[in-house]
């Protein structure tokens, strides 16, 4: 995430630390959840991450 910071494609002013742990709350969230009640709904979670991505990442102007 760093990386990408750094390349310019993150929306300037992204908080990178807390950005990666949205990440990281989404993934474990959903995975304890889902798993006790039907399982991880793998495309529920590609959603939500590119959902997230789109939210910080750099749009062109």
């Amino acid at each position: 995430m760093e990386r990408a910071a750094r390349s310019g494609e993150l929306a300037e002013g992204c908080d990178v630390r807390r950005t990666a742990d949205a990440f990281h709350q989404i993934h474990f969230g959903l995975s304890f959840e889902e798993g006790f009640f039907k399982g991880l709904d793998l495309e529920a979670l590609r959603g939500q991450y590119h959902y997230l991505y789109e939210l910080i990442r750099r749009r062109e102007t």
